[in-house]
Order: structure tokens, then sequence, then C-alpha cells
């Protein structure tokens, strides 16, 4: 139910500041300047360093006792507080040259200045983000989710309520309107850490206030988080790199960005869902190879399941998704014509991303992370080359595809690098189950593109604004229900297998 609610006040959070700024820009150099410390909110936000933070803790709890654990809690905090305040001070310094390395379009235009000051306001939501990050995982090893799933929901209907305010204290001075919400967003990062920081001070008695200590139990931390929120932000480098490339053409960060954000929602839901979930099934059978392989196997169908429609119904709703949720206000009809068409370009390698999560979590359980990196590295090689090479012949389209092509290669390098360390033996389940999971979304699509016909007089711009939502709830809802039942008729979703209380993956 949090997370639901987050993703719903955010994707609200999204669709107001595209109303508000629209894309030109100033909406340009916000998201720029933003994305840095949001690509951090967004990997810590989906348990980047849980991975890393919660076995050391219970390990240190285990070898030394619950003293020495709330000790070690108390470190950690207090060394990532010190390090992020110094990386916070080091970014207001060099904040041109950062805006010039992810923007170099911009050059000496009006953009770079914005943006450089919405860089400067909005990076101290990295440490707010982080400190609630760590002190939300610790509340996770203690069993207390609540204060952890519902700080960023209350983050986000602070961030709604001050998009909502803004015309009033901008007005038409849309400069103005992206430095406040800049600032407003570290703010935001402040209260967040602010929240969960009291609940933690009394479940564990950690020592908020102790000393920083780079002890060995801090560097065995860093070792094993420090690659998991890597791989973990491989998907939004990725983005960051189509921005980099874009960042010339007008109004092409903008729609890039709006396009990824509305691509972010199945796979926030699902790819980081699946990791967590997969993760302590992987670490379970780590050290028998077929029934990890098995567990793979499991992981893959599911990946298959969900990663696949959610492909298919974002490519095939681009246009009428893009339209009936930005088009208002700053955003035009041009801009929603470009953020659907960078939209469906993106959706092809949404079901890659979810595999890699899958393929990814392996690695971390065998605390063996080097594959992933590597792969990780191989595919955002491959999304600058792609991106370069499509520029031109295809424009923005082909500048989002190139996201999807790093995700397919980072996923074949996984999967080769798996298979290699014999941690995966493909066999005919998974390959029964894309069958079966493919010949449903076929249908889906089928009825899909059958209902956008019958529902284009209440989608078309003159139809007024709730028709046009109500239509397009119609064809998402009705899309998902077909795709049910299709995918119990194939046999790729078995209703059995989803009640039965050892198919902990379901």
């Amino acid at each position: 139910m949090a997370t639901t609610a987050s993703r719903v006040l955010g994707f609200a959070r999204d669709v107001l500041t595209a109303s508000l700024l629209g894309t030109g820009p100033a909406a340009d150099a916000f998201i720029v300047a933003f994305r840095i410390p949001n690509l951090v909110r967004r990997v810590l936000g989906e348990g980047g360093l849980h991975a890393g933070l919660v076995p050391v803790e219970r390990a240190v709890a285990r070898r030394d006792g619950e003293a020495a654990a709330r000790r070690f809690a108390g470190e950690a905090l207090a060394s990532f507080a010190l390090a992020l305040v110094a990386v916070t001070a080091l970014f207001q310094i060099a904040a041109p040259l950062v805006v010039a390395v992810m923007a170099p379009g911009f050059a000496d235009g009006p953009e770079a200045a914005t943006a450089v000051l919405c860089l400067r306001l909005s990076f101290p939501l990295v440490v707010g983000a982080s400190i609630a990050s760590l002190a939300s995982a610790l509340l996770v090893a203690q069993g207390r989710f609540g204060w952890a799933s519902w700080s960023p929901v209350v983050v986000n209907a602070l961030l709604v309520a001050l998009l909502a305010a803004l015309d009033d204290l901008a007005g038409d001075d849309l400069d103005r309107a992206a430095a406040i919400l800049a600032g407003g967003s570290a703010l935001a990062g402040l209260v967040q850490a602010a929240i969960v920081l009291p609940p933690l001070m009394r479940s564990v008695r950690a020592p908020i206030l102790a000393r920083p200590r780079f002890s060995p139990d801090v560097k065995r931390l860093l070792a094993l988080a420090g690659p998991g929120l890597i791989v973990v932000a491989s998907t939004q480098l990725a983005v960051l790199i189509a921005l980099q490339v874009a960042s010339d053409l007008p109004g092409a960060v903008s729609r890039l960005h709006y396009a990824d954000r509305v691509a972010q929602l199945p796979l926030g839901f699902v790819a980081s869902a699946l990791g967590i979930v997969a993760l302590p099934e992987f670490a379970r059978n780590a050290a028998r190879s077929a029934s990890l392989s098995a567990a793979v196997d499991r992981s893959l169908s599911l990946a298959f399941l969900v990663g696949l429609p959610a492909a298919a119904g974002l490519a095939l709703l681009a246009e009428p998704v893009a339209s009936v949720l930005f088009q208002r206000g700053s955003f035009t009809a041009a801009d929603a014509a470009g953020t659907a068409t960078a939209l469906a370009a993106m959706a092809a390698g949404l079901p890659f991303a979810v595999v890699v999560r899958v393929m990814s979590s392996v690695f971390f359980a065998r605390e063996t992370p080097r594959p992933a990196l590597a792969a990780t590295a191989a595919g955002l090689l491959a999304v600058f080359a792609a991106a370069m090479l499509l520029r031109e012949p295809f424009g923005i389209g082909g500048i989002a595809l190139a996201v999807g092509i790093g995700a397919a290669v980072q996923c074949a390098v996984l999967a080769a690098a798996l298979v290699s360390a014999r941690h995966w033996r493909p066999g005919r389940k998974p390959a029964l189950d894309l069958a079966r999971c493919a010949v449903a979304t076929a249908v889906m699509a089928f009825a899909l593109d059958a209902g956008l016909a019958r529902a284009a007089v209440w989608l078309a711009d003159d139809a007024g604004t709730m028709p046009r939502i109500a239509a397009l709830a119609a064809l998402c809802f009705g899309g998902a229900a077909v795709y049910a039942a299709a995918a119990v008729v194939t046999g790729a979703l078995r209703p059995s297998a989803l009640r039965r209380k050892s198919a902990p993956l379901a």
C-alpha cells in the first residue's frame, strides 16, 4: 500500500511539474540539475543500501551481540552523514563543471545558469535521502516496516503541495519556479530523514550521534553496498547518458525525462520488488547449484509474466498516455507527441530491465558482484554507442531506443556469466513460460488495438479531461483483464502456484 501510494503521488508530482514547466529551457535546466540527486533518491528508495547494510548489521549482532550491532549502526550513520556533507560541499563548488559535463548542449545558453542554481539548491536532497535510506534499512532489519515504507509518501505529498502552490509563488517566471522546486525537493529529503530517525532510535537505540569511525565492518558494508548501488542504478545511469546525448536538441531532455518517468512505473513496481524478493531466495539456495538454478528459473518466469505485457501496453498506449497525462498548461501537443515517441521506444527495453534485476541478484546473493558490475559497464557503453549512432537518423526515438539496447546487452552478459559460473542451467521451463507469456501478450495487444479504435473519439483533445482519463483507464484495466485471462488459458499464470505457500517468488 505504501509503495502504491508513493508511486502514485510521485507520478502526480511529475504531471504537475510538466504542467508548470513544460519542455522549455527552464524545464530542461531543472531536469538536468535534478538528475543526480533524484538518481540517488530513487536508487536508495528501491533498497540500494539494504543488500549491504542489513546482512552486515545482522552479522555483527550474531558475532558480537546487539550492543555491538547498535554501535555499528551509529558508526555507519555518522560516517555516511559526514561523507555526504563533504560530497554536497564539493558539488556546490563544482556545480558549473558538473552541468557542463551532464549537458554539453547547454554551453553558455540561458539554461546553464538556471541548471547550476537548481543543482546547488537540490543537492542537499542526497544527504537527507541517504540518511533516511540507512535508517530505513536498519528499521527493516528489526522487522519494522511502517516508518520506512510511509516516509516517502509524506515526502511526495509535501512536494505535490508545493507544486500546487508554485503558480502563486513564482507567477510566470519559470526559472524562479524551477529554483523553488529544487530547494523544496532538498528540504523534503531532510524531512524524510527526520521522520525515520526517531523511530530508529527508539527501536534499536542506535547511537545516532556516534563518532564516525571507518571500522572493518563499515568497510565491509561499503564493499557490499557500493556495487549494489551501481547495479540498481544502471537503468537510471542509462537514461542519464541518453539525456547527455540529447541535451542540444530542443525540448528533448524534458521529453525523455517524462517518458522515462512513465516507463519507471511498471519497472519500479515489478523490478525492484522482484529483486528484493528474489535475493533472499537466491541466498537460501546459494550453496546448492541445482536449487539455485531452479530459483532463477522461477524468477525469470515471473519476470516474463509481468515484463512482456508492460512493454506491449506502454508501446501501444504511448500516445494517449503522454497526451492524457501531460498535455496541459505549458506542455503542448508537440511535447506530448515527442514524449510518446520516446516512451514507445523505451518500452522495448522493459522486459530486459526486469530480467537484469533477477540475474544480478544471484551474484549479490553469492557475494560475487564483479560479473554484475561488468555487465552494467557493458550495458552503459552500449547505450552511449547506440545513442550516438541512432541520434541523427531517428532523433529522440533513436536515443530512447538506445536505453533498451543497453539493457539487452546487460542482460546477455549476465546470462552468459551465470551459465559460465554454473549458477544457472537454462532449461525448458523459462523458454516455455516465455512462449506462453508472448501468446498472452499478443492476445492483449490485439484487444488493445481494437479498443483504441473504439475509444478514439473519447481520447481526442477536445473530448474533455474526465472522459479522456476514463477512456485511458478503461483501456489499461481492460487490457490487464484480457492479459490475465489469456495467461491463465495458456498456462503462463497458474492460480494454484500463486496460492502455494512454498512458492515465495509468487
